[in-house]
């Protein structure tokens, strides 16, 4: 890298231009990590998010299940007891 002669300005330039010339491309390298680290980020948030949201509807669903159920069971009860009713009723 030393340019012929001896003059330690020019090689110190050199140097300097050369470490511009380098870092550029590391910095640029840099900020797309950054960037593609950023969209990771969101993209995990809204997976968490999603996998929250799955949860509370999934026990919201066995809680309906379990009143239909509950329903069906009273219904058979009523039916039951209307068979009852009009049996007496003879």
């Amino acid at each position: 890298l030393r340019s012929g002669g001896g003059d330690g300005s020019i090689h110190k330039t050199d140097f300097e231009q050369l470490k511009i010339e380098l870092m550029e491309p590391m910095k640029e390298l840099k900020d797309q990590i950054v960037k593609k680290t950023n969209e990771a980020k969101l993209y995990l948030d809204r997976y968490e998010e999603a996998q929250r949201m799955l949860k509370i509807q999934s026990i919201e669903l066995a809680q309906l299940r379990q009143e239909k159920n509950q329903l069906e069971a009273s219904n058979i009860i009523i039916d039951e007891l209307k068979k009852t009713s009009s049996k007496m009723e003879f």
